[in-house]
């Protein structure tokens, strides 16, 4: 049989618990967009020209262009053996 004081209040706790994790989440928004990156992100949308993000290039930085170039020289075998096969790819 469960503790009466823990099944009544059950449903309080919850929304407390949904509640703390909901301002969490907001102040870690606002500490990213506003604070950390306040000064950088109106810099980028000028130098993006008003162009719709969606609507741009993907970018490779620095620190993808390892791996990309290993997708690249893995997927060349795969390739080359589905050439070889007649298999389109």
């Amino acid at each position: 049989m469960a503790h009466p004081t823990i099944t009544r209040y059950e449903p309080d706790h919850r929304r407390a618990i949904v509640a703390a994790r909901t301002h969490s989440t907001q102040v870690g928004l606002e500490v990213a967009f506003e604070r950390e990156g306040g000064t950088g992100f109106p810099a980028q949308q000028a130098g993006e020209g008003g162009t719709e993000l969606w609507s741009l290039p993907p970018m490779l930085l620095v620190y993808d262009a390892g791996a990309a170039r290993t997708r690249c020289v893995l997927a060349r075998p795969l390739t080359d053996e589905a050439d070889m096969h007649g298999i389109d790819t």
